[in-house]
């Protein structure tokens, strides 16, 4: 329920948000572990522990404590597996469901990446970062020495993990009883995703295995232990992701797409058989028309890493996300083609476990009032209850609510669109306005809760926001359409929302309006105010100003250009390079009139801060009202996972810039 008491949300109450992930079950137990995260007193960095829920009790207690990342792995009847870098590298560790030490199951140098449970608890399937020509279980060696770096591929970097240090993931098993570890796979490439079969006896992971860059499909492989033998089970036609073996060990279904689309193409699951005897096909019915996969969008929390498939019915049906119109919801689909919604509502739901034995489902969600909170619902009869309560101060806060509406579209259907009113006391003065605009731009704004909207609904705006053509949650068709047009419909859509809202609500100030966005929400930003001067400010973030320049420097540049501005192929751009300009706000800044604020993190590599720095300059050199904040050791990820203190200042700056001008 949405609160009313008091004053609303400040920048500084980032600073007291707990943040959920990673739910699971217990078994045998009435528990269900979850993560939490917070703010550390320095307001420098975030702790992770891991706390338990008792679902017929409703008694919450911690179960790991200190300024540590301890993320859960699985639970098992032996007690609660979770990563943690409480030894410095990041290891395995193991404490018994009733609480006690915990106990350090790995020793690895170098730590490990990722790991995954045997079903009998007894061997670990994980994945360390391993050198060509090094030995399997050496530490890469570090130094402080100035060395030069040698660039051997075109995708050398990566947002958020820097440049690339060489190494592959390379898949081992370990026994835990002996502590002994073989190698599954070969140093050369990265094992994206792997799981345990039922018995043990088969390991599936994906991976792609050859060197080119500008492939993006990979394949499914499956080793069985007992024989040694690795055979694929695909043809190198699909991006295939995380993956789950049937109960009885004799299916496989994945998440994944045919590519078709390319960034653009929707996830939908596949299955094949373990032995072969059945290839890779589709587990959901071509008439299910959405994506199968969680693409609402917050402030609240970076990219959460969903749970494999997981089976129902035993292995008949598999429970997984679907982004439908603004909703993220959790749905059985079944291997007869059957769907049915088994959690829905107007929220997102951004990650869940299945309880097999009592039909139960736990999950996180959010709304747009209530920033995430643990659910647990029984499938059998619907019955409902919220376990956590842990943003409880919120109580004394004045949450903004928001109000659905729709605008009619050139692209041919209505567009989904919310208002968030103020939280203040209306004034006869007619209400100043602010437009948001999505990143990705295959996302969705969603049934979730922003804090940024919340801060300007505390500052006296409305917020509008909606979901323009190219974003998630509304077919296939419509999330495609922003290819080889951003700037046209897109743009199009995004002042047709406006417009709407101001039409249907009387009290908005059509006048005063101001508008921001981030990533392609700032590519956006920066190609409105360079095409109109309807707008008294705009904020534009970690933003596209120039898409020549991009694709040379952006981490994914070298094939997110060729994607979005939709050539055929890898060397047309630079047949069509004019294409690229006219595209670019860059080539229209003369004609920007609106006073600009540019916020950029300096370690983004995804949309690299030579992007804002290019802007500000030629904006500048033109006399244009303008204004830069760099944000240090930020990455694009800035404002959903950076340092605490810098994303309350870039709440402050944001705030501030429309204060100062809307």
């Amino acid at each position: 329920m949405c609160c009313s008491i008091m004053q609303g949300l400040v920048p500084d109450d980032l600073y007291r948000f707990t943040w959920l992930s990673h739910v699971c079950f217990v078994p045998d137990s009435n528990l269900v572990a979850f993560n939490t995260k917070t703010v550390t007193e320095d307001h420098q960095d975030y702790r992770m522990q891991i706390f338990v829920t008792d679902v017929l009790t409703g008694l919450t207690r911690s179960f790991t404590q200190g300024n540590h990342h301890d993320r859960i792995l699985s639970a098992g009847r032996k007690g609660i597996y979770f990563l943690s870098d409480r030894v410095q590298e990041t290891q395995v560790f193991h404490l018994p469901k009733d609480g006690g030490e915990a106990r350090q199951l790995t020793h690895l140098d170098g730590g490990l990446v990722m790991a995954k449970l045997s079903f009998d608890e007894n061997k670990l399937l994980l994945t360390r970062k391993i050198w060509p020509n090094d030995h399997a279980h050496e530490k890469k060696t570090e130094t402080t020495i100035a060395t030069s770096y040698k660039v051997s591929r075109i995708n050398y970097k990566a947002d958020g993990d820097g440049l690339w240090d060489g190494s592959f993931l390379q898949m081992f098993v370990m026994d835990l009883p002996t502590g002994t570890m073989e190698p599954i796979t070969e140093v050369g490439y990265d094992v994206e995703s792997f799981a345990w079969s039922p018995k043990g006896d088969f390991i599936a992971y994906v991976a792609k295995k050859d060197a080119d860059s500008f492939r993006f499909t990979n394949d499914l492989y499956v080793v069985d232990l007992t024989t040694k033998e690795t055979r694929c089970l695909t043809k190198g036609d699909l991006q295939l992701e995380t993956h789950s073996f049937s109960p009885d060990g004799t299916r496989i279904v994945c998440y994944g797409n045919d590519f078709s689309r390319t960034g653009a193409t929707q996830t939908t699951l596949y299955t094949c058989l373990v032995d072969g005897s059945e290839e890779m096909h589709r587990f959901v019915s071509d008439d299910f028309l959405y994506d199968i996969a969680a693409q609402g969008m917050s402030d609240m929390r970076g990219h959460e890493a969903l749970p494999s498939p997981l089976f129902m019915d035993n292995g008949l049906a598999v429970l997984a996300p679907c982004s439908i119109e603004g909703a993220v919801s959790l749905a059985r689909f079944s291997l007869a083609g059957d769907v049915q919604v088994v959690v829905g509502g107007k929220r997102e739901i951004y990650t869940y476990d299945y309880d097999a034995k009592g039909n139960n489902v736990a999950f996180l969600a959010t709304d747009p009032c209530i920033a995430n909170e643990l659910f647990v619902v029984d499938v059998t009869n619907k019955h409902e209850r919220q376990l956590t309560d842990v943003n409880a101060w919120m109580q004394d806060r004045q949450v903004a609510v928001v109000e659905e509406f729709t605008s009619h579209s050139s692209f041919g259907r209505d567009l989904q669109a919310w208002i968030m009113m103020p939280t203040i006391p209306q004034t006869n003065e007619k209400t100043p306005v602010i437009l948001e605009v999505h990143g990705g731009p295959h996302a969705m704004y969603s049934y979730s809760f922003f804090f940024e909207f919340q801060l300007l609904a505390t500052q006296g705006y409305a917020v509008v926001f909606g979901n323009p053509r190219g974003s998630s949650g509304y077919g296939q068709e419509f999330v495609d359409a922003c290819r080889g047009d951003y700037g046209g419909g897109d743009y199009e859509d995004v002042l047709t929302i406006l417009d709407s809202a101001l039409v249907r609500y009387t009290t908005l100030d059509n006048v005063r309006v101001g508008l921001t966005g981030g990533s392609y929400g700032g590519f956006m930003t920066n190609w409105i105010v360079s095409h109109t001067d309807r707008f008294k400010a705009a904020v534009t973030q970690r933003s596209i100003s120039n898409w020549i320049s991009f694709y040379g420097v952006s981490d994914i540049g070298y094939f997110f250009t060729q994607w979005e501005m939709k050539y055929n192929t890898k060397e047309t751009q630079w047949g069509d390079i004019d294409r690229l300009w006219k595209h670019s706000p860059l080539r229209y800044a003369a004609n920007v009139t609106t006073p600009l604020l540019i916020l950029h993190g300096e370690d983004d590599l995804r949309c690299p801060i030579e992007q804002a720095e290019q802007w500000y300059t030629v904006l500048t050199s033109l006399g244009k009202e303008v204004s830069f904040i760099r944000f240090p050791k930020s990455s694009h990820d800035l404002s959903r996972t950076g340092k605490p203190s810098l994303r309350v200042q870039r709440y402050e700056s944001i705030m501030n810039w429309f204060v100062r001008y809307v």
